[in-house]
């Protein structure tokens, strides 16, 4: 695939992202208002899209996405059909979640800058 077509791929996936990070946010689901069960069942599912989604690009991640949700085997073994599906059902229970990335602090982000030299 042509760089150009990934760039825009991933463009798509982060759009994508963002969109439902804002759905989120907005419907505010931690307050328990009216919508809150369809804000999370659609949030987990776009969670789940998402996970079949940035496997080319981040398969690990992906498939710690796939193990939160409570599925079995490997994110890869779907098909790009099932990224509009609606795979997590309701009363499906989740696995263990954990934070997917490790903050890297400013310091350590310097100190790389150093070891790498200057940038041109």
């Amino acid at each position: 695939m042509e760089q150009n077509h990934l760039d825009r791929a991933l463009k798509k996936i982060m759009e994508f992202s963002s969109f439902f990070n804002q759905y989120f946010q907005h419907k505010e689901p931690w307050k328990k208002g009216p919508g809150t069960a369809t804000c999370v069942f659609l949030s987990v599912n776009a969670a789940c899209s998402m996970a079949i989604a940035i496997y080319p690009f981040l398969p690990e991640s992906a498939q710690k996405i796939w193990n939160q949700l409570g599925f079995v085997g490997k994110v890869n073994e779907n098909k790009w059909d099932f990224i509009s599906d609606l795979l997590v059902k309701p009363g499906h229970l989740l696995g263990e979640i954990s934070p997917l990335f490790v903050k890297v602090e400013e310091e350590e982000i310097e100190k790389y800058k150093k070891q790498l030299g200057p940038s041109e």
